[in-house]
């Protein structure tokens, strides 16, 4: 008769199998979870880039708004300056254009992965604004473009056109 196995000896810790297995398996998961977990940060930056456009729009109609029209060549210097990175950078909202257009709205808070531009011709039939987006959200260094041309009628700005660059083709 085999005496029973005690504790001290089926406590020796994992075999090689084991821990290979474990391995294997957490190997696998990553392979899956870190494709996913960058195009989620892609979708974010390009997430952020239609909340700022969409509010540089906004900030632009509100001014029509109050004054009933638009400087003709009101523009805003792309903000934060570039060259474009895939890092973070806060914008300064108080240069010239950007504080007409954000006058009373607040500012977009907080730093950008976008640099962002505007121009308007207030003199145009139908008045158009033109928003630009450039980034670099993949850190390759081939920056990322995106350009909203709106139009004004009956007071209201609508798109006209949109593009985007080859290498911002998949963020959308």
């Amino acid at each position: 008769m085999t005496p029973p196995l005690t504790f001290a000896r089926r406590s020796r810790g994992f075999t090689l199998i084991e821990l290979m297995v474990v391995v294997a398996i957490v190997g696998v998961l990553a392979s899956v979870a870190i494709p996913e977990f960058g195009l989620m940060m892609t979708r974010a930056k390009t997430a952020e880039r239609a909340l700022v456009m969409g509010r540089i729009k906004q900030g632009v109609a509100d001014l029509y708004l109050r004054n009933g029209s638009v400087p003709d060549g009101l523009s805003g210097a792309f903000n934060p300056a570039l060259p474009p990175t895939n890092l973070k950078r806060m914008p300064n909202w108080n240069q010239a254009g950007w504080d007409q257009i954000l006058a009373g709205m607040g500012e977009v808070e907080g730093s950008l992965y976008y640099s962002y531009y505007f121009y308007v011709w207030e003199t145009s039939n139908p008045p158009l604004l033109l928003i630009w987006a450039r980034g670099d959200i993949d850190g390759d260094g081939t920056p990322a473009d995106k350009t909203i041309w709106y139009g004004r009628v009956n007071g209201m700005y609508t798109v006209l056109s949109e593009s985007a660059n080859p290498e911002d083709s998949g963020a959308f």
